[in-house]
């Protein structure tokens, strides 16, 4: 079996912006756009100063969360500036052999729910199940642990 969650097939810029204004206003497009059409370090930081809370629903379970994680920006720009552009994942899910659950938060401006249906639609009909979660952005879990978890488990154990 196989988990998708919060994840993009291809890179469509306009979805995210949209997201992210809708969430945070035109500001919150803004700093979205500057980063991922031109990413460098400025544009990263401003980006992620004024748009990382509008990432998730809720405040972090465990606000400390993040400080045990290790972030490397050079891969993250080296990304957002080339393979992003080009990742069409579509032809590979069209072979899946499994069961596939795919996973979204309704509010998750970074893997907006038109990015989860693409995902579901390249995917053999008779394998997917698909998870789309209200009031919740990236990471289902994040914002909603127990409805997550439960069609996790159920997902897993069926």
């Amino acid at each position: 079996k196989v988990i998708i969650s919060s994840t993009s097939p291809h890179w469509v810029l306009q979805r995210k912006l949209d997201a992210f204004e809708k969430r945070g206003g035109a500001q919150a497009r803004k700093l979205t756009e500057d980063f991922w059409t031109h990413p460098d370090r400025d544009t990263f930081q401003a980006y992620w100063d004024g748009a990382r809370e509008l990432y998730n629903t809720r405040p972090p379970a465990d606000p400390d969360a993040g400080e045990r994680a290790t972030f490397n920006l050079d891969i993250l720009l080296h990304f957002a500036g080339g393979e992003i552009r080009t990742m069409q994942l579509a032809p590979g899910l069209k072979r899946a052999q499994c069961p596939v659950l795919v996973m979204t938060g309704e509010e998750d401006p970074i893997c907006p729910p038109g990015d989860a249906d693409d995902i579901v639609a390249a995917l053999p009909p008779h394998l997917v199940q698909f998870a789309k979660f209200p009031r919740v952005g990236h990471g289902a879990w994040r914002d909603d642990a127990d409805a997550a978890f439960a069609v996790l488990r159920r997902f897993i154990t069926q």
